[in-house]
């Protein structure tokens, strides 16, 4: 009975240390700085939750959250919380596994104690701390002292390895403060003898002692009786006996006269006798008083009796230790439900081959069924076949390795799928058989569920900063493009500029020359107008693109920069067409400039059959592309060579060469790809990432 009391107990603090309500205030506890509002709220749940457990565990006087260094932080009894048990057994032990302390003789008012620990982990299964149970030695006392036989002096006590009493009514009885006791008997029992013997006990008292050591409990159970009163029967049976010889002498002269008028007096005892036994007198006896046939009778109904009342003697006892046992069992099964019905999880039990065997109400509860109509059947019964298959082999998974599982899975609770979590853990005989698992799961639908959006919310979170970080890497690329074709066009044009001043000054030294030769004075004249003519075109080309890469690059709409470079021109009865307005392209702000150039292009050089300019896009292996093709007169061969160069053209030349540059900037190109004889087809080519549709990233 003390073994499967202790075992239930057992079972409950590896119970508790799964529970969710512990478990995870703990690991929040744990990881949150000290103080915080997390950690305060977790701290007052778990004292509530302590106490709650406390109060209604009927052997349970303490339950205390232990930190990996061995600190109390929570406890139901607030006096111990802060201080450190690190060189207490149980909590070395119960770092790694469920240990059991059977006596600690440290605790307050230095009274015996049974303490349970277990490690305690988080939702990951990190280990974060120690669950430790002290238990209330009311029940053992009941278990030991349930004697008979042992008169008024006897007693049956309890001691662990160190010599410390578990029992307290020794203690209280005899005086003795809180400390080690030893004996013959204790000394030896602690040894692991089994015996018995006459020796003086821990008090000092000569008894009579039965000891035994208690190997699964590891102690000593010790039965002890007094010796003045396990003798006084032989005292008192030794003066009767002297007594009685007195009294028969005297009788003795007496009875031979009756001698002959007793023969048939046995007869009638016997006779007697057996009417007594008939009624259920098995204490009576027939008197032996010859050695005839009537002696040998009465002797055979002696037996008999005797037999009798030993079997019913036997029978009494068995069944006064089933009334025993019984009454332990119900009285562990009623604390049992209790926890069973009461705890706010869904909890079952299953046999060797998956069939129910109990559930608790809430469980039954999300079938619409009572407790009673699931025990029998199977998964099958109430859950899909895929779902039904998947608890099955779950089930033989935990019973196969012996080993607890923790499992995160979809499950149908009132007729809806749900997210519950599952634990499944291996149950046990008391000979360390498996005989089936038990499984406690709760509905975490909601926290799933907030789980996969906040894993949403930081998916389209990082792929915006990614996003964000790849539009800043192409603006600082941008910037180093454009400040790069600055600084070359600086050189050129400063260069191209301090050539034509060179020419400028030297035809005025010519014109100086020649100011009484008038035909080579014009002639220098012109050429100099000429020079100062170009010195304008390159500082007005200078004015225009001095604004390239001064803003960063963004997302510019094609069919706006379409729309504002027709309506800065005189289009006549030239239509310009687009296949789509919901194009944006990642460029320098001055963008407008690349559409009002190809437009102007076109109306310059299309000659009087010109009529439409087409702006079109698809989308190639490389990115997208950009079609503007017209109907006009088209580009010559010769032409074509020099279309992008600065200066090239019938007016100033840098309308081209400047819309090159500014796509050039985020890594966009453009060429012209017309075939002879028909109209002029220019190609920009827009690399992947730096456009989009709708304005959508």
């Amino acid at each position: 009975m003390l073994n499967n009391w202790v075992e239930d107990q057992t079972q409950n603090v590896v119970m508790f240390a799964g529970i969710p309500g512990i478990r995870n205030p703990a690991s929040l506890m744990l990881s949150s700085p000290d103080p915080s509002p997390e950690r305060k709220q977790a701290y007052n749940g778990l004292v509530y939750l302590l106490h709650q457990v406390v109060s209604r565990a009927t052997y349970t006087e303490e339950i205390s959250i232990i930190d990996l260094n061995g600190t109390i932080l929570v406890s139901s009894d607030k006096a111990p919380e802060g201080q450190s048990v690190a060189t207490s057994p149980y909590f070395s032990q119960g770092r790694s596994k469920t240990f059991i302390q059977m006596v600690n003789s440290s605790s307050p008012g230095g009274k015996p104690v049974i303490m349970i620990a277990t490690p305690l982990f988080d939702m990951q299964g990190k280990r974060i701390g120690v669950l430790a149970s002290r238990l209330s030695l009311d029940h053992i006392d009941r278990i030991i002292l349930e004697r008979t036989g042992l008169g008024t002096s006897g007693e049956i006590y309890l001691v662990d390895r160190s010599g410390w009493i578990v029992s307290e009514s020794p203690l209280m009885k005899n005086g003795i403060s809180s400390q080690p006791v030893g004996s013959e008997g204790i000394d030896a029992a602690l040894r692991g003898n089994d015996d018995s013997g006459f020796y003086r006990n821990y008090a000092g008292v000569p008894v009579v002692g039965v000891y035994r050591w208690v190997d699964h409990q590891d102690m000593a159970l010790i039965a002890e009786m007094s010796q003045e009163e396990a003798l006084a029967p032989a005292r008192d049976l030794a003066l009767l006996i002297f007594y009685i010889g007195i009294l028969l002498s005297i009788i003795l002269a007496a009875g031979m006269y009756l001698l002959a008028r007793q023969i048939t007096r046995p007869i009638l005892e016997i006779a007697d006798a057996a009417a007594r036994v008939t009624v259920g007198d098995l204490n009576r006896e027939a008197p032996v008083l010859t050695e005839d046939e009537v002696g040998v009778l009465a002797g055979a109904f002696n037996q008999m009796t005797g037999k009798l009342r030993h079997t019913l003697e036997g029978l009494e006892n068995n069944l006064r230790e089933l009334k025993q046992k019984d009454a332990a069992l119900q009285e562990s099964e009623h604390k049992y439900r209790t926890l069973f019905e009461n705890i706010p999880l869904n909890i079952f039990k299953k046999d060797l081959n998956s069939v129910f065997v109990s559930c608790n109400e809430n469980f039954a509860s999300t079938l619409n069924l009572r407790p009673e109509e699931i025990a029998g059947k199977t998964d099958l019964d109430f859950y899909p076949h895929d779902l039904a298959e998947k608890y099955r082999r779950d089930d033989e998974r935990v019973m196969t390795t012996g080993q607890a599982q923790e499992f995160v899975e979809q499950h149908v609770l009132d007729g809806k799928v749900c997210w519950v979590e599952v634990i499944k853990t291996p149950v046990k005989d008391i000979d360390g058989t498996i005989t089936g698992i038990q499984g406690i799961f709760w509905d975490i639908t909601e926290r799933k569920a907030a789980e996969e959006e906040l894993h949403r919310l930081y998916d389209e979170l990082e792929r915006r900063v990614e996003a964000r970080t790849a539009e800043l890497r192409r603006t600082q690329a941008a910037y180093q493009q454009a400040n790069a074709k600055l600084n070359l066009l600086s050189s050129i044009t400063r260069h191209d500029i301090l050539n034509q001043l060179t020419a400028l000054r030297g035809y005025l030294d010519l014109s100086e020359d020649a100011i009484h030769d008038p035909e080579n004075l014009q002639k220098y004249i012109a050429r100099q107008r000429k020079s100062a003519e170009t010195i304008a075109h390159q500082i007005l080309f200078t004015a225009e693109y001095q604004d390239i890469g001064v803003k960063a690059p963004s997302w510019q709409s094609v069919g706006l920069s379409i729309i504002r470079a027709k309506g800065t021109q005189n289009m006549g009865n030239v239509v310009v067409t687009t296949d789509r307005s919901d194009l944006e392209l990642y460029v320098d702000p001055l963008f407008d400039k690349v559409f009002y150039n190809l437009i102007q292009n076109a109306l310059t050089y299309g000659g009087g059959q010109l009529t439409t300019i087409r702006i079109s896009t698809f989308e190639s292996d490389d990115g997208l592309v950009i079609v503007c093709e017209d109907d006009g007169e088209g580009i010559s061969d010769p032409d074509k060579k020099r279309l992008f160069e600065r200066g090239y053209g019938k007016h100033t030349g840098l309308g081209l060469y400047l819309s090159r540059e500014i796509l050039l900037i985020t890594g966009i190109t453009i060429a012209e790809t017309s075939l002879p004889g028909s109209g002029a087809r220019f190609e920009i080519q827009v690399p992947k990432g730096a456009y989009r549709f709708n304005g959508m990233e």
